[in-house]
């Protein structure tokens, strides 16, 4: 009887362990509406979009700037002053990087200026994708480029970083640690931001 009660409840931990493993958060659903998107975009050229290659779906690679605009601080590193405050000595809520992005423009008025969604992102060493976002940009077609394709490239959207490092649960920048602890705790959350893109169409 004891074994058969052992071996229900290890079964209860690993449904629950299964559960827990395939639960999709909001940064795979992120993922997962962002290649779903990739694939989307070619299959909506319209015959006009065929004939003038500058309208339709694009590519490029441009500098980014993502402006914080979560709840907590993006934290470098934070100590214990000798009152034993917590001071944060470094923090990083602007985000200047290179992200890849994929386009799609639509041209109301003629073949040199196109505007669409967009979709971006900046792969990563330690995980696969450090940010991904979206939004709405415009494009310039490049007069002087004998490449049709070929354009600069300003977005506005939103961003999202799943590895966030913020100060840990109970604990407040500028304040004394919770009683019982004695050193700083830090942990990594997802965090949205706002997304400015400067990009070139190759």
């Amino acid at each position: 009887m004891q074994y058969e009660q052992q071996k229900i409840s290890s079964s209860s931990k690993n449904k629950a362990v299964t559960r827990q493993r395939f639960k999709p958060d909001l940064f795979f659903k992120i993922e997962l509406s962002f290649f779903l998107l990739l694939i989307l975009m070619p299959l909506t050229s319209s015959a006009w979009a065929l004939e003038n290659q500058f309208a339709g779906m694009g590519f490029g690679v441009g500098l980014s700037l993502t402006i914080d605009i979560g709840e907590h601080n993006r934290i470098n590193e934070a100590v214990l002053d000798e009152n034993g405050v917590v001071r944060v000595t470094s923090e990083n809520n602007d985000v200047p990087r290179i992200m890849l992005e994929s386009h799609y423009f639509f041209t109301p008025k003629g073949d040199d200026f196109g505007i669409g969604p967009f979709v971006a992102l900046q792969p990563g060493t330690d995980e696969i994708i450090e940010a991904i976002g979206m939004g709405i940009m415009m494009g310039f077609k490049r007069r002087s480029s004998e490449d049709e394709t070929s354009s600069w490239n300003i977005g506005l959207g939103a961003v999202v970083d799943p590895s966030v490092k913020i100060l840990g649960d109970g604990i407040k920048e500028n304040q004394a640690l919770p009683s019982g602890e004695t050193q700083v705790r830090f942990k990594e959350t997802s965090q949205w931001g706002m997304l400015l893109v400067a990009s070139f169409t190759f």
